[in-house]
């Protein structure tokens, strides 16, 4: 039941939060900023677009990871230093990945003539996908708070 829940409660909710997309234009000219580093230039306009859309699936996923996903533990007691040095690479890795696969689906973006609110739902409907990044920085943060623990006792 929760994974039929997942894709009407993700699109209801990005739908809503398109009428306050003014307020994250900082967060958009930073990964405009990204983005003309790797380049991968864009306006600043979709770039506003773009960082709506992945915080809010970012934030959605991680959420939903929180709520949902598997306990951790029967597997977080088994870590050490290396695994936690490897998933925070691994986090970290995701991020820039998911980042720049965004920045190439709004260069395509860019050169159509859509509407700004036809690309942020295709946005949002692109980082659905790339939300999933925070499924790794939660393990991550599991397994620095275990291992942070372990050294309390």
């Amino acid at each position: 039941m929760k994974n039929i829940l997942f894709l009407p409660l993700y699109f209801g909710g990005g739908v809503l939060l398109y009428q306050w997309i003014e307020f994250l234009r900082p967060a958009g000219e930073g990964l405009n900023t990204f983005y003309s580093w790797v380049l991968l230039d864009t306006n600043p306009e979709l770039a506003i677009r773009q960082g709506l859309s992945f915080i809010y699936a970012s934030f959605f996923h991680l959420g939903w990871a929180a709520l949902f996903s598997e306990s951790a533990k029967n597997w977080v007691h088994t870590v050490n230093k290396g695994n936690v040095v490897y998933l925070f690479f691994r986090s970290a890795a995701f991020l820039v990945a998911c980042l720049v696969i965004l920045g190439m689906v709004g260069v395509g973006l860019a050169r159509r003539p859509y509407s700004p609110f036809h690309q942020y739902f295709s946005l949002l409907v692109t980082c659905v996908l790339l939300g999933g990044w925070t499924w790794s920085l939660k393990d991550f943060v599991l397994a620095v708070f275990d291992i942070m623990g372990r050294k309390s006792k």
